[in-house]
């Protein structure tokens, strides 16, 4: 039982320390807001994040794994969201049907359940920055990919036009046959 008290006290430190972090960022974009009141200065650039355009292809990448949903705080959607839009601020261009490809890069060698992720912080960050008209499904679908990288944790986003009626892959399946 002392291994399952030790794993506990591990998980609420690394919830103590993710929080941390959060709460660390808001500090220091507030204190950005401060400066740029009194000082006149631009410091509204939220870094951590970057995008750019590519054949057509809409990239983004975050310098962090996208955090579980059960460990999801306030300033975390914050965080991330003001992350992703920030580096789509100078982007241009719109997509009327998306596929938006996530790909998350782990530094932990353990499967992770592709359900436990926050997608939604990408997906209404890009619905923020008019890249989309909406996030409902009549104009974003998106998929996952998870890899695990040791050396360079991250999370990319990719949004393209969509190529193809989903519709057809479904009926290729012959569901119910």
């Amino acid at each position: 039982m002392q291994g399952t008290s030790n794993c506990e006290k591990l998980k609420t430190v690394y919830r103590q320390l993710d929080e941390a972090k959060y709460k660390l960022d808001e500090i220091i974009e507030n204190e950005k807001k401060e400066m740029q009141d009194t000082e006149g200065d631009i410091l509204d650039k939220v870094e951590g994040a970057r995008a750019w355009v590519e054949d057509g292809v809409l990239r983004v990448t975050v310098d962090e794994v996208l955090p579980r949903t059960r460990t999801g705080y306030r300033n975390q959607r914050r965080f991330w969201v003001s992350k992703i839009v920030s580096a789509l601020s100078e982007i241009n261009i719109k997509f009327s049907q998306a596929l938006c490809i996530i790909a998350i890069y782990s530094p932990v060698k353990k499967n992770w359940d592709t359900d436990n992720r926050a997608y939604s912080y990408i997906i209404n960050a890009v619905r923020l920055s008019h890249i989309i008209e909406d996030d409902n499904s009549k104009y974003l679908t998106f998929m996952v990919v998870g890899q695990i990288d040791f050396e360079y944790p991250r999370t990319e986003i990719y949004l393209l036009e969509q190529p193809l009626d989903p519709q057809l892959i479904v009926s290729k399946l012959k569901v119910g046959s």
